[in-house]
């Protein structure tokens, strides 16, 4: 009963006490409360509780207790949580959006690698370079025929359509337009520069409308598109500030010189023609 009566009292005693019972588990927390206790007999009563026999048992539970509280902050504190969350783009494009077509699947599809187009189209001497080149594919044009991009092909082999070359180009300005307004800062003076989210961009929008565009290695079909394309769009619609929402009628084969100019996967030094006014 002394001691009870003493533990109650005399702040003194309740120290030794304390670190009698728990002297192998003293950590910076327990002496925090063990010296609060001390100034605060307040909080000695509810501890102690009617008889004194919980309080070492107590205090010392809040010890062990106390003693995982820094493991805890020092584990939280050296493991910071690794989950990120992939920033968006403007330009962003999904997974798979710009897979290729495997030539295994299309076995009648013939230009899948830009040289052998070129090396075909010089051996059959199709490409004619003179003055009234341009008038002859305006009427091949009319009958839809397509003069401008005969490497494009459909699934069975043949080249596509006149009107379908024609929609092609039209989507591709609006993806031209598309890219100025969300990202005016990656728009390209050439679209030899054209950063990879930019092509990527150009490329699955362009897929995704056109399928038969994936009929190539290294997406040189859509790249050239681009290519031929750009240089006219960009003068007329970013430099001279002017409707780029022209007739497509109005894209001729100039036939006045070659343009060795190649995309972000085209093969530098293949010849190509020169689309006048193509946007």
């Amino acid at each position: 009963m002394f001691l009870v009566a003493a533990r109650r009292t005399d702040p003194a005693l309740i120290g030794g006490a304390v670190a009698s019972d728990c002297e192998q588990r003293q950590d910076p927390l327990s002496t925090f409360v063990a010296a609060g206790r001390h100034t605060n007999p307040a909080l000695i009563g509810g501890a102690v509780g009617s008889d004194g026999s919980e309080f070492p048992q107590y205090f010392c539970g809040r010890s062990a207790i106390s003693q995982q509280v820094p493991q805890f902050v020092s584990s939280s504190s050296l493991h910071p949580p690794t989950t990120s969350f992939p920033s968006s783009s403007p330009l962003s494009t999904l997974p798979g959006a710009t897979d290729l077509a495997d030539p295994k699947e299309f076995p009648l599809v013939r230009w899948w690698n830009r040289r052998d187009f070129t090396q075909s189209q010089t051996k059959k001497k199709t490409i004619t370079m003179n003055s009234e080149a341009g008038k002859r594919g305006g009427s091949r044009a009319a009958k839809n025929i397509n003069v401008m991009h005969q490497y494009l092909e459909n699934e069975d082999g043949t080249v596509v359509s006149g009107l379908e070359a024609k929609a092609m180009r039209k989507h591709q300005r609006t993806i031209f337009r598309e890219i100025r307004k969300q990202m005016p800062n990656e728009l390209p003076t050439t679209w030899g520069n054209a950063s990879l989210p930019v092509a990527n961009y150009h490329r699955s929008e362009m897929y995704k409308v056109y399928p038969s565009l994936r009929f190539c290695r290294s997406h040189w079909k859509v790249d050239l598109m681009a290519t031929t394309a750009y240089p006219s769009w960009y003068k007329k619609s970013v430099k001279n500030k002017q409707d780029d929402l022209e007739s497509d009628s109005d894209y001729k084969i100039s036939g006045s010189r070659m343009d060795r100019s190649s995309g972000p996967c085209g093969s530098a030094g293949t010849a190509v023609l020169r689309i006048a006014g193509e946007q």
